[in-house]
């Protein structure tokens, strides 16, 4: 991600919107192009295979213009990979904000990764100035950084870092 584009976190800047639930074999995202209020859904594998040609098709779509990138998630394997692309600016969202804004906002407590992608991009489209986008270098450094800062923006549990940075490591070198 190129750090001119960390500078201004406007609705502006932006060729379009994603959020991503993550699990763990299957991501659902929402996308919603910039000025527009039709969503496009789908499902993506947790393989390199898939999400890498995803996000090339995405940079042309959009001719490489940036890309809000909102994803609920407490582990750094799919954070980690999208830190790789330039053009999109990750937004980690914990996963408590989107139950409480669920709790809030909707009558039904039920559980729905669609439903839950619909909350993650309203919470990216509505609130983009009260989220912090990752900075990816303190987040990429082997053996340091990236655990703290998601345990630091509150999507890590307490007492997790270390567990997931492991778990990085062992990604990275698998």
């Amino acid at each position: 991600m190129n750090s001119s584009l960390n500078n201004d976190h406007t609705q502006n800047n932006y060729a379009a919107f994603i959020a991503i639930d993550w699990a763990d074999q299957k991501h659902t995202f929402s996308l919603q192009v910039a000025g527009q209020a039709k969503k496009e859904t789908g499902t993506l594998e947790q393989k390199p295979e898939i999400i890498g040609p995803w996000v090339a098709k995405l940079r042309e779509r959009f001719g490489g213009r940036p890309i809000a990138v909102a994803v609920e998630q407490s582990r750094g394997a799919l954070i980690h990979a999208l830190l790789a692309y330039d053009f999109l600016v990750l937004y980690p969202i914990h996963p408590t904000t989107v139950a409480k804004f669920r709790e809030a906002f909707k009558f039904s407590g039920a559980k729905s990764d669609p439903l839950d992608t619909d909350q993650i991009l309203e919470i990216l489209t509505k609130h983009l100035e009260l989220l912090k986008p990752l900075n990816p270098d303190t987040q990429v450094a082997p053996g340091g950084g990236f655990a703290e800062e998601m345990a630091h923006l509150g999507v890590l549990p307490a007492g997790q870092a270390q567990h997931d940075q492991a778990l990085l490591l062992w990604a990275q070198h698998s």
